[in-house]
C-alpha cells in the first residue's frame, strides 16, 4: 500500500516539473503574437492617418483650396 504511494508520487514528479516550462514557453509564444498584432496595429494607424490626411487634401483640392499643412 504504502509502497504503491510512492510510486504514484515518484510518477507524478517528472509531470509536475516539465509543466511549467511547457507553460512559459506558451507564454512566449503568445506574447510574441501580441507583439506582431501590435506591431501590424501601429502600421495599420499610421495608414489610416495618412488616408485621412490624403483624403482631407483632395477635398480641399475640390473646393479649389491648396492647402499643404505637412
Amino acid at each position: 500500500m504504502r509502497r504503491s504511494q510512492c510510486n504514484q508520487q515518484d510518477h507524478a514528479g517528472p509531470h509536475t516539473k516539465s509543466q511549467p516550462s511547457a507553460r512559459l514557453f506558451d507564454r512566449i509564444r503568445r506574447y510574441r503574437s501580441h507583439k506582431k498584432c501590435e506591431e501590424q496595429y501601429i502600421k495599420f494607424q499610421a495608414c489610416q492617418a495618412e488616408r485621412e490626411h490624403l483624403h482631407t487634401q483632395q477635398l480641399q483640392l475640390q473646393k479649389g483650396h491648396v492647402v499643404d499643412d505637412r
